[in-house]
């Protein structure tokens, strides 16, 4: 496993920083000078507004991260493992973004080695793993996986199919604001 969020070029993004409370500000506003960025998840989510300097640091951090990913070299874990590629890094990114700037704690970004990309969330108890194919397409696509074992919940499912569950799933991931 490569651990992006480890070197020190990709982790500027702290705890700290998406911590602060958003600002209220019109979820257009946001929308027309993000508009490349914002996943669709972003029309489902309540976890607070969309605020441009969170959007811009959470957008910096990601794609850094990305680029660390993408430019992985050949057999990177030893048993021909590609770089992550571009369009999965793309989608990542793009679901990515605006969960960090709305406060849920960040994934590890984990390469698979066949290009493609895990999002993984861990807590005691309770994992959310977001698989991102290579290449997507009508037969491949992300698809989410999560377990809390206290209280006994399991499921795995297409993302696009099971919106809902996801957002319920990724607000067990939001980080406590003092």
């Amino acid at each position: 496993m490569i651990n992006a969020w480890a070197a020190p070029q990709v982790r500027d993004l702290s705890d700290r920083d998406i911590n602060r409370p958003p600002s209220r500000i019109g979820e257009a506003v946001v929308a027309l000078s993000q508009r490349d960025l914002l996943y669709p998840l972003r029309e489902t989510m309540a976890f607070g507004t969309l605020d441009p300097v969170s959007l811009h640091l959470a957008n910096d951090w990601t794609s850094r991260a990305m680029e660390v990913l993408t430019s992985l070299e050949p057999n990177w874990d030893s048993y021909g493992g590609r770089a992550v590629d571009p369009s999965a890094a793309d989608y990542a990114k793009r679901f990515v973004v605006p969960l960090l700037a709305q406060g849920v704690s960040a994934p590890a970004f984990v390469p698979t080695s066949d290009g493609g990309l895990s999002l993984e969330w861990h807590r005691p108890s309770i994992q959310l793993v977001i698989g991102v194919p290579r290449h997507q397409n009508a037969d491949n696509r992300p698809t989410a996986f999560f377990a809390d074992d206290v209280a006994g919940d399991e499921w795995q499912a297409d993302v696009e199919q099971t919106m809902p569950r996801l957002v319920e799933a990724l607000s067990r991931f939001l980080i406590p604001v003092e």
